[in-house]
């Protein structure tokens, strides 16, 4: 037979949709590098260290000697292909073999002609830091189409949010091209499709664009002040503020309406973490109108093709357990859940859900969900009431985190592949300085009081485990292993205990750094532990949200410490224990900061900040003078200072104006974990970069 390039995917295809390959992720990322890049003619690709970074996402000083990662999984993959052609692939018209003492794969026809290196003519683009595989599948398998993918953007930097005009003809996006924040440029597709042409200039950030739907007029969130939804004219003008601390706006079909939320994408989704708002989007349009105003939480609106509903993602329990609903966009009856959630979890699947990361098109619901250690695009069917139904179906493989993907019903979509890391750095005086990790992806990072050790969580062949890092001695131990599942570590003063809640059981433990012993602390299931100085912990108990719990470990017994009229968060004890601070969360879009003397009573609350922006997740100085906090009282999540006394103004510690490295990657503002000591300040921060590509199906 003539072994196509086509052959040779579709076999590919066949392989990792197989039930060996299936579940495990390195191994479908290994194939399929391998494969993409013998296809596409380059196998000086296929050396250890270039697998090691591109399909496992080695950092660039990985070192092949050390790491045996590439040795270790070609080894399964061979066994696993063996296994493959010896069951369910015996009889396929192609094999796919990776020969010993080599990571190039050899192509076997049926007739036993092999196929090394493709035409020139079939390679497909790919990007740097992914395998990005593309699948379309319709309902049945005779339903299915091809797709054609094509890279849209090739930016050092970040380009995102892509937002398509329902017509297909023009695209709008955020990139920081040519500067240090992002704008919204915008560029017209098809045949007649050119150069990309800015937008907006601003020295803060404009993203997250809407195009309305002939593509005459844009909407977008401003970090200018007053932040929000600004709207423009595509040719250019004066920019009006549409609706202050708005975010993600949409156009409906029409073009009549915007939607858009007001609230904190950083935060989990509790109340009142956000409200959907709808307006009409002509000058002179009335006052907006709240839409599922009853829901707990309601956060990122997305308007049905014919423009009848609105989908959104929000929780209606106290748990903040989150789910995809729709409602009537007139604000008739009541909102339905679509129980995608339940099916994405039968299917080991996990909502990004601090993202805005949906789209409707026609009956199909595209989204992007986490499956082991990537981020990949996939859709579900909706009915006509927009409840989901399987099947499931994938729509990317890809070892990059693609989301975002903007669809129109011509079968468009447009999705942005990011890479991102994210390290913990320490902060003294104005030395910034990266803290060394096996892990690539570390968060939550918890130091010690003299700044000696750092307990943060690291990802492990998919997993969460806590890891323990001395700075005195450049040791590193991981301290829990499965089927542990650990989150929220907030190490002892001392350096020596971990205390952290596991997923998989709900308890509350300490681990200690020397032997690796667990200990169950008597503290309510799920409880979240915010702070451990000397011989206090202080936590929250999931379902009591407006209050603070103390646990003294001298006495074993707990008491309540801080009840409030609304949401409190962040905790944290003095070191000379007679100071507390912690953030209020009095609306959806506003953070302030409090302290009190301690024990309580002593003083009454004091607002440290105003509320009329982002300030929260403090730190006391090791002297006890200074709280350190984060806010993005400037359009950036940055690090500020005031002194504990209320004198003076904040001032700016480090300014993270850069989109490239930043804090505001974090969908969970928590995992960026600042802790202050005497060595100066410890924190994570994100290195990222995207592009976007684009899938259409072939005619």
């Amino acid at each position: 037979m003539a072994l196509t390039d086509e052959a040779v995917r579709d076999e590919l295809r066949r392989i990792i949709l197989s039930p060996g390959f299936v579940h495990s992720e390195r191994l479908r990322r290994f194939l399929s590098y391998s494969v993409e890049q013998t296809l596409a003619g380059n196998p000086q690709n296929l050396k250890e260290y270039a697998i090691g970074v591109e399909a496992f996402d080695r950092p660039r000083h990985y070192s092949p000697s050390e790491d045996p990662i590439v040795r270790v999984e070609a080894r399964r993959l061979r066994k696993k292909l063996d296994e493959y052609y010896a069951a369910a692939g015996a009889n396929n018209p192609v094999r796919i073999d990776l020969p010993k003492g080599s990571y190039v794969p050899v192509f076997i026809g049926r007739a036993g002609r092999k196929k090394w290196l493709p035409s020139a003519a079939a390679a497909t683009v790919l990007t740097c830091a992914a395998v990005v595989w593309i699948l379309w599948m319709g309902r049945s398998t005779s339903s299915r189409h091809a797709l054609s993918l094509a890279r849209l953007t090739s930016d050092a930097g970040l380009a995102t949010d892509p937002a398509l005009s329902s017509d297909g003809r023009w695209l709008a996006y955020a990139s920081d091209r040519g500067g240090s924040n992002l704008n919204i440029w915008i560029r017209q597709l098809g045949d007649a499709g050119g150069d990309a042409r800015r937008v907006t200039t601003s020295t803060v950030d404009h993203h997250q664009p809407a195009l309305s739907p002939h593509g005459d007029s844009i909407a977008f969130r401003s970090e200018a002040e007053p932040s929000g939804v600004y709207t423009m004219p595509v040719s250019g003008g004066e920019q009006h503020l549409f609706a202050k601390d708005g975010r993600d706006p949409q156009y409906s079909s029409d073009g009549a309406f915007i939607a858009y939320w007001i609230g904190s994408p950083g935060d989990d989704l509790l109340p009142p973490s956000g409200r959907i708002f709808i307006r009409a989007s002509g000058a002179n349009a009335a006052a907006a109108t709240p839409l599922a105003a009853h829901m707990n939480s309601a956060a990122c609106p997305v308007w049905s093709p014919d423009g009848s509903r609105v989908l959104f993602l929000g929780s209606n329990s106290s748990n903040g357990k989150a789910d995809w609903w729709t409602t009537a966009a007139s604000g008739a009856g009541v909102p339905v859940a679509t129980g995608a959630a339940d099916m994405l979890a039968q299917n080991g699947l996990a909502l990004p859900f601090r993202e805005c990361t949906a789209s409707w098109q026609s009956d199909w619901l595209i989204f992007a969900a986490r499956g082991g250690d990537t981020q990949n695009l996939w859709r579900l069917p909706l009915d006509s009431s927009g409840r989901a139904h399987s099947p499931i179906e994938r729509l990317t493989f890809g070892s990059a985190t693609e989301w975002k993907p903007a669809a129109n019903a011509a079968g468009t979509i447009v999705f942005s592949s990011r890479t991102s890391h994210s390290r913990i750095f320490t902060l003294a005086g104005k030395e910034l300085t990266p803290v060394a990790a096996t892990s690539s992806e570390v968060t939550f990072p918890s130091a010690s009081q003299d700044g000696h050790a750092i307990a943060f969580l690291g990802e492990s062949a998919g997993a969460s485990q806590i890891w323990l890092k001395r700075l005195d001695t450049g040791q590193e131990t991981a301290l829990t292993e499965a089927p542990i599942k650990p989150r929220y570590p907030q190490i002892s003063p001392d350096g020596t205990a971990v205390a952290f809640t596991d997923q998989a059981s709900h308890k509350v433990y300490s681990v200690s750094a020397a032997s690796r012993h667990l200990q169950a602390l008597p503290i309510p299931a799920d409880s979240r532990i915010w702070d451990w100085t000397g011989h206090l912990l202080l936590y929250q108990v999931p379902d009591a949200r407006h209050q603070f719990e103390e646990f003294d470990q001298r006495t074993g017994l707990s008491r309540t410490l801080i009840k409030a009229a609304f949401d409190l968060a962040g905790p944290r004890l003095s070191s000379d224990l007679r100071s507390i601070a912690w953030h209020g969360i009095p609306s959806a879009s506003r953070r302030q900061v409090f302290h009190s003397g301690y024990p309580l009573g002593k003083s009454s609350p004091t607002p440290l900040t105003d509320a009329d922006s982002m300030n929260r997740n403090c730190a006391w100085s090791p002297d006890s003078r200074t709280l350190y906090f984060l806010s993005e009282r400037d359009g950036h999540r940055c690090i500020w200072k005031h002194a504990a006394s209320g004198d003076a103004t904040p001032v700016a510690v480090r300014h993270f104006h850069s989109t490239k490295q930043s804090m505001a990657a974090f969908g969970d503002v928590g995992a960026i974990g600042l802790s202050a000591t005497s060595a100066g300040l410890a924190f994570a921060l994100s290195d990222s970069e995207s592009n976007l590509w684009m899938m259409q199906r072939q005619r």
